[in-house]
């Protein structure tokens, strides 16, 4: 009688087993979080550097256009005004289709955000689903 521990027998055996679950929960949420943020930074710079280079583009290309048909238009004042400015908005409409469809493609190819954080979730679910 005197080798028990005052107490309740059973509750002394399960605190053992319950620190290391609770340890490794621990450190798997925070591998996971540090994926998660990471995987943010690297989306938030890549959506920054594509807007950075769609707004310099555009303002490249907007001056550039717009001196081009002060130009043509200049030229063709005379004789063929109507059909330099029809021409000229043929083409911009033309390069615009054509730039809208690239923007759609660059999306369309990038990763879709969190995947690997969702990967990895989606797999510690299923592990955690099997130790039921």
């Amino acid at each position: 009688m005197g080798s028990e521990p005052a107490g309740d027998p059973g509750a002394t055996g399960a605190r053992p087993g319950l620190g290391p679950l609770v340890a490794s929960l621990t450190e798997l949420l925070r591998a996971r979080s540090a994926l998660f943020v990471l995987e943010l930074g690297e989306d938030l710079g890549r959506r920054q550097q594509r807007v950075m280079l769609a707004v310099l583009c555009g303002v490249l290309l907007y001056t550039g256009l717009l001196l081009l048909t002060v130009l043509a238009i200049v030229a063709f004042w005379d004789t063929h005004r109507l059909e330099a400015i029809g021409t000229l908005a043929l083409a911009y409409l033309v390069a615009g289709i054509a730039v809208h469809l690239r923007l759609q493609t660059l999306r369309a190819a990038g990763p879709a955000p969190f995947s690997a954080s969702r990967l990895e979730l989606r797999e510690d679910l299923d592990l955690l689903g099997r130790l039921r």
